[in-house]
């Protein structure tokens, strides 16, 4: 494949140089050489990360690498559509997912920077809508996920939602929830849903559509002819379709789940990734900025910067993102003391890329890298854990007790409690889940992973009950008469 030259970091290397316009001012962005890529790294022991998806009648994989400035490996695995049979190439359009969150966070940035909007600014100042809770959500929060804002995608997987909400409904959802996670600033923890918030406050700050400031001032004048924030009515063309396996076979995934997000191909990505780790996003120490950590109340550090995340991996700063959803999955990891560049994108909801990116780094940096330290696996952290002792052993009449028809006013949806073995079943029609007791009036599923605490009045009647369930905590439900 013929490929388009990329972004370089330095202009030390050889390179031709590009005029672009970015609003008013003129970017000289440097375009390296990428003859001889691929003749400087073990291409056979990158080739064994993907080795599993390159098979004939696939999905698979785009592998992309770039080292000081110049694309040194590229390569497609696997098929863009089994239908067609299309191999998976640079031109390739996927889906995202989560890695559409420095995109956003980037254009919060720019807007705030171009006098539309404050990062300190309360957010009900562009979402009237939402409710006044005990202490205001900025800009800031919701960038840094620390707002303490609910999950939107686990709020929709609980509730049996549809997956293709706009975002106004989605605002209308988060509108309901009746409580935080936590108060703003106190904590942080990973909210799709305010990052679709943010989305809705640049368009209601710019007058454009999230998609239209994007590609007024990153897409166009980067040269992203192929990128684009959510679906048109047109079709994208070389889109891949996602895939999933149910069962040991492979189906397509007709529809996006969840938040809407940005479709790229390869070599947009490239030179999105390289233009902001030269700087050369239209404005000077865009990146830092970009890269800047949260703060909490307390005055310490988070890892997330603006739809980045930045840590330390065995020694070596990087900072990096994944994504997934709608049978896609996607990664990049930024190494920026080695010059070193990556991205991953997947068309199979069961490929980890950002994992297969950590095999690279092992290979690529392998010198670099402490011992890695063993860690014992833990459970996940409950919200409200149990007392400890053995949990309770229930009669299927003390068990009846429970079972009903509960409405959960945030939601907006019925629940159902039923007898199942020796627990509970719960959840809306469809998506009914075990519930094992933990203690009196608590049940769970899994380790953790979700719990659920039923409330009792003065008179000992069971009247409702609050859910927890990974990044939601509170849901309130309330029992209704009928049994």
């Amino acid at each position: 494949t013929k490929m388009r030259p990329l972004v370089a970091r330095h202009p030390r290397i050889h390179a031709e140089s590009q005029n672009l316009i970015v609003g008013c001012s003129t970017l000289t962005i440097f375009l390296p050489n990428t003859a001889g890529a691929q003749e400087s790294l073990p291409n056979p022991s990158i080739d064994s990360v993907i080795v599993d998806v390159d098979q004939q009648g696939t999905p698979g994989c785009v592998l992309w690498i770039v080292k000081d400035g110049t694309l040194v490996y590229f390569r497609g695995y696997g098929l863009a559509d089994l239908d067609s049979k299309v191999p998976i190439g640079a031109e390739t359009v996927f889906a995202v997912g989560s890695r559409t969150k420095q995109f956003t966070a980037a254009a919060v940035l720019k807007a705030s920077l171009q006098g539309h909007l404050s990062l300190d600014d309360d957010i009900r100042t562009w979402l009237p809508e939402f409710p006044e809770y005990e202490r205001p959500i900025t800009v800031r929060h919701l960038v840094h996920h620390s707002s303490g804002i609910r999950d939107v995608v686990q709020l929709m997987a609980v509730g049996d939602l549809p997956a293709d909400m706009n975002v106004e409904q989605i605002l209308a959802l988060l509108a309901r929830q009746r409580a935080l996670n936590f108060l703003p600033g106190e904590s942080i923890l990973y909210s799709n849903g305010g990052y679709a918030l943010l989305a809705l406050i640049v368009e209601r700050a710019t007058g454009l559509t999230i998609d239209g400031y994007l590609q007024r001032e990153f897409f166009g004048p980067l040269d992203m002819a192929h990128t684009q924030y959510g679906e048109r009515e047109e079709r994208v063309q070389s889109r891949a379709t996602g895939y999933r396996i149910d069962e040991d076979q492979v189906h397509p995934v007709l529809r996006e789940d969840g938040v809407p997000g940005i479709l790229t191909d390869s070599h947009d990505m490239a030179r999105w990734i390289s233009a902001l780790e030269s700087d050369q996003m239209g404005q000077p120490g865009f990146r830092d900025a970009m890269l800047q950590r949260g703060v909490l109340n307390s005055g310490d550090s988070t890892h997330y910067a603006f739809g980045l995340d930045r840590m330390v991996y065995r020694g070596v700063p990087v900072y990096r993102h994944g994504g997934a959803g709608g049978g896609f999955r996607a990664g990049m990891a930024v190494y920026p003391e080695d010059d070193l560049a990556m991205f991953a994108m997947c068309n199979l909801g069961q490929l980890d890329a950002v994992q297969r990116l950590w095999q690279v780094t092992e290979i690529l940096l392998g010198d670099r890298l402490e011992a890695e330290e063993s860690q014992p696996s833990t459970p996940y952290q409950m919200m409200h854990p149990p007392p400890p002792g053995e949990p309770p052993l229930l009669s299927a009449d003390e068990l009846g007790e429970f079972a009903g028809r509960y409405y959960g006013p945030e939601l907006g949806v019925d629940f159902m409690v039923r007898v199942e073995r020796e627990g509970l079943r719960v959840g809306p029609e469809g998506w009914m889940r075990p519930m094992v007791p933990l203690a009196i009036d608590m049940f769970g599923q899994g380790p953790g992973w979700a719990e659920i605490r039923f409330q009792r009045d003065e008179q000992g009647l069971i009247t409702g009950f609050i859910m927890d369930i990974g990044r939601v905590s509170g849901l309130i439900f309330e029992r209704l008469n009928e049994r």
